[in-house]
Protein backbone atom coordinates (compact mmCIF):
# COMPACT_ATOMS: atom_id res chain seq x y z
CA UNK A 1 0.00 0.00 0.00
CA UNK A 2 0.96 3.44 -0.37
CA UNK A 3 1.62 5.88 1.87
CA UNK A 4 -0.79 8.36 2.65
CA UNK A 5 1.33 11.15 1.97
CA UNK A 6 2.28 10.00 -1.83
CA UNK A 7 -1.60 9.67 -3.05
CA UNK A 8 -2.18 13.36 -3.65
CA UNK A 9 0.82 13.99 -5.39
CA UNK A 10 -0.03 10.56 -7.92
CA UNK A 11 -3.87 11.34 -8.17
CA UNK A 12 -2.63 15.11 -9.74
CA UNK A 13 0.13 13.56 -11.54
CA UNK A 14 -2.47 10.71 -13.17
CA UNK A 15 -5.12 13.66 -13.66
CA UNK A 16 -3.04 15.62 -15.72
CA UNK A 17 -1.15 13.12 -17.68
CA UNK A 18 -4.22 11.00 -18.99
CA UNK A 19 -5.62 14.46 -21.14
CA UNK A 20 -2.26 14.28 -22.47
CA UNK A 21 -2.18 10.57 -23.33
CA UNK A 22 -5.36 11.07 -25.05
CA UNK A 23 -4.04 13.85 -27.32
CA UNK A 24 -1.05 12.08 -28.37
CA UNK A 25 -3.64 9.43 -29.62
CA UNK A 26 -5.51 11.00 -31.14
CA UNK A 27 -2.42 12.90 -33.06
CA UNK A 28 -0.63 9.63 -33.89
CA UNK A 29 -3.47 8.57 -36.00
CA UNK A 30 -2.60 11.15 -37.99
CA UNK A 31 1.11 10.23 -38.17
CA UNK A 32 2.77 7.86 -41.08
CA UNK A 33 6.07 6.46 -41.00
CA UNK A 34 7.95 7.67 -43.63
CA UNK A 35 11.68 5.80 -43.12
CA UNK A 36 13.61 4.72 -40.15
CA UNK A 37 16.83 5.02 -39.28
CA UNK A 38 19.24 2.97 -37.40
CA UNK A 39 22.38 4.04 -35.44
CA UNK A 40 24.34 0.85 -34.63
CA UNK A 41 27.85 0.09 -32.99
CA UNK A 42 29.32 -3.00 -34.01
CA UNK A 43 29.46 -6.14 -32.77
CA UNK A 44 31.41 -8.25 -30.39
CA UNK A 45 34.96 -7.51 -31.39
CA UNK A 46 38.85 -8.06 -29.75
CA UNK A 47 40.51 -5.25 -29.18
CA UNK A 48 42.22 -3.10 -31.80
CA UNK A 49 46.04 -3.12 -32.24
CA UNK A 50 46.56 0.06 -30.04
CA UNK A 51 44.19 -1.28 -26.99
CA UNK A 52 46.14 -4.45 -26.76
CA UNK A 53 49.02 -2.75 -26.39
CA UNK A 54 47.81 -0.21 -23.95
CA UNK A 55 46.14 -3.24 -21.57
CA UNK A 56 49.03 -4.88 -21.94
CA UNK A 57 51.11 -2.32 -20.70
CA UNK A 58 48.85 -1.36 -18.20
CA UNK A 59 48.54 -4.79 -16.76
CA UNK A 60 51.97 -6.03 -17.09
CA UNK A 61 50.46 -9.59 -18.89
CA UNK A 62 49.39 -10.50 -22.29
CA UNK A 63 46.27 -10.04 -23.35
CA UNK A 64 43.66 -13.13 -24.74
CA UNK A 65 44.53 -14.51 -27.56
CA UNK A 66 41.24 -14.36 -30.14
CA UNK A 67 40.34 -16.02 -33.04
CA UNK A 68 39.81 -13.01 -35.58
CA UNK A 69 41.99 -10.02 -35.83
CA UNK A 70 42.17 -7.78 -33.85
CA UNK A 71 39.27 -5.26 -34.19
CA UNK A 72 37.08 -7.67 -36.61
CA UNK A 73 33.98 -8.94 -35.74
CA UNK A 74 33.75 -12.18 -33.86
CA UNK A 75 31.77 -15.45 -35.29
CA UNK A 76 29.68 -14.75 -31.71
CA UNK A 77 29.56 -11.24 -32.30
CA UNK A 78 28.08 -11.77 -35.98
CA UNK A 79 25.34 -14.21 -34.69
CA UNK A 80 24.42 -11.75 -32.27
CA UNK A 81 23.78 -8.85 -34.55
CA UNK A 82 21.78 -11.61 -37.28
CA UNK A 83 19.67 -12.06 -34.05
CA UNK A 84 18.89 -8.48 -33.43
CA UNK A 85 17.99 -8.29 -37.24
CA UNK A 86 15.85 -10.80 -37.27
CA UNK A 87 13.82 -9.65 -34.34
CA UNK A 88 13.89 -5.90 -35.59
CA UNK A 89 12.09 -7.29 -38.84
CA UNK A 90 9.82 -9.69 -37.06
CA UNK A 91 8.66 -6.50 -35.05
CA UNK A 92 8.42 -4.43 -38.14
CA UNK A 93 6.78 -6.98 -40.34
CA UNK A 94 4.30 -7.61 -37.21
CA UNK A 95 2.93 -3.62 -37.24
CA UNK A 96 3.04 -3.99 -40.81
CA UNK A 97 6.07 -1.74 -41.89
CA UNK A 98 7.92 -4.28 -43.72
CA UNK A 99 6.32 -6.22 -46.27
CA UNK A 100 6.80 -10.32 -46.72
CA UNK A 101 9.76 -11.13 -48.77
CA UNK A 102 12.86 -9.24 -49.54
CA UNK A 103 12.91 -5.33 -50.24
CA UNK A 104 13.71 -3.43 -53.17
CA UNK A 105 16.87 -1.96 -53.64
CA UNK A 106 15.11 1.61 -53.26
CA UNK A 107 13.44 0.82 -50.40
CA UNK A 108 16.61 0.29 -48.12
CA UNK A 109 19.95 2.01 -47.74
CA UNK A 110 22.53 0.22 -45.59
CA UNK A 111 25.63 2.36 -44.88
CA UNK A 112 28.92 1.19 -42.70
CA UNK A 113 31.92 2.38 -42.25
CA UNK A 114 34.92 0.99 -44.13
CA UNK A 115 36.31 -1.16 -41.33
CA UNK A 116 36.16 -4.69 -41.39
CA UNK A 117 33.68 -4.92 -37.90
CA UNK A 118 31.40 -2.44 -39.21
CA UNK A 119 30.59 -3.92 -42.81
CA UNK A 120 30.62 -7.07 -41.06
CA UNK A 121 27.97 -5.78 -38.48
CA UNK A 122 25.84 -4.03 -41.26
CA UNK A 123 25.93 -7.42 -43.09
CA UNK A 124 24.78 -9.52 -40.03
CA UNK A 125 21.87 -7.05 -39.19
CA UNK A 126 20.31 -7.49 -42.90
CA UNK A 127 21.41 -11.26 -42.94
CA UNK A 128 19.16 -10.95 -40.13
CA UNK A 129 16.03 -9.05 -41.43
CA UNK A 130 16.15 -10.00 -45.01
CA UNK A 131 17.40 -13.66 -44.88
CA UNK A 132 18.96 -14.44 -48.70
CA UNK A 133 18.06 -10.71 -50.09
CA UNK A 134 21.32 -9.55 -51.11
CA UNK A 135 20.78 -6.40 -49.55
CA UNK A 136 23.67 -4.41 -50.38
CA UNK A 137 25.90 -2.70 -47.87
CA UNK A 138 27.56 0.62 -48.79
CA UNK A 139 31.12 2.04 -47.70
CA UNK A 140 33.12 4.47 -48.79
CA UNK A 141 36.48 2.60 -49.66
CA UNK A 142 39.92 3.52 -47.74
CA UNK A 143 40.27 3.18 -44.42
CA UNK A 144 38.33 6.35 -42.74
CA UNK A 145 35.27 7.89 -43.78
CA UNK A 146 34.48 11.30 -42.91
CA UNK A 147 30.32 10.38 -41.76
CA UNK A 148 32.27 7.99 -39.08
CA UNK A 149 35.73 8.72 -38.77
CA UNK A 150 35.42 12.50 -37.80
CA UNK A 151 38.66 12.10 -36.13
CA UNK A 152 40.69 11.11 -39.08
CA UNK A 153 39.58 14.17 -40.81
CA UNK A 154 41.50 18.13 -39.76
CA UNK A 155 38.07 19.75 -40.75
CA UNK A 156 36.40 17.88 -37.69
CA UNK A 157 38.78 18.50 -35.16
CA UNK A 158 37.90 20.37 -32.10
CA UNK A 159 39.68 22.41 -28.93
CA UNK A 160 39.39 20.07 -25.91
CA UNK A 161 39.92 23.23 -23.97
CA UNK A 162 36.94 24.75 -25.40
CA UNK A 163 34.73 21.66 -25.11
CA UNK A 164 36.20 21.35 -21.03
CA UNK A 165 35.14 25.33 -20.83
CA UNK A 166 31.63 24.75 -22.34
CA UNK A 167 30.66 21.87 -20.46
CA UNK A 168 31.61 23.68 -17.38
CA UNK A 169 29.79 27.14 -18.20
Amino acid sequence: MMPARHQGPLRLFIACALPLLALQSAAAADWQLEKVVELSRHGIRPPTAGNREAIEAATGRPWTEWTTHDGELTGHGYAAVVNKGREEGQHYRQLGLLQAGCPTAESIYVRASPLQRTRATAQALVDGAFPGCGVAIHYVSGDADPLFQTDKFAATQTDPARQLAAVKE
